[in-house]
């Protein structure tokens, strides 16, 4: 949500941990769409925080970092 709203919503962390084979992949057509801030939450005023990225990015990232990692939000943002 804190990614989609542009940092309108924040985000509470949480600590579930899930083993990858029991992911469910979003529907064909949600995959095929980029995931980022909803356009209309962007302005001159407020840029974008963080950038698109497809789901298959997303998945690989968690799959890449396991356990070990906290949160994403730092690697999709644009200006850390």
């Amino acid at each position: 949500m804190q990614i989609l709203s542009n940092e309108k919503f924040i985000s509470v962390e949480h600590r579930v941990l899930s083993q990858l084979e029991g992911l469910k992949n979003p529907s064909i057509r949600a995959a095929g769409k980029p995931f980022g801030p909803i356009k209309e939450l962007v302005a001159k005023e407020k840029p974008a925080v963080y950038r698109d990225f497809m789901f298959k990015e997303y998945f690989q990232y968690y799959k890449v970092k396991g356990a070990r990692v906290e949160s994403a939000f730092d690697y999709y943002m644009i200006n850390k």
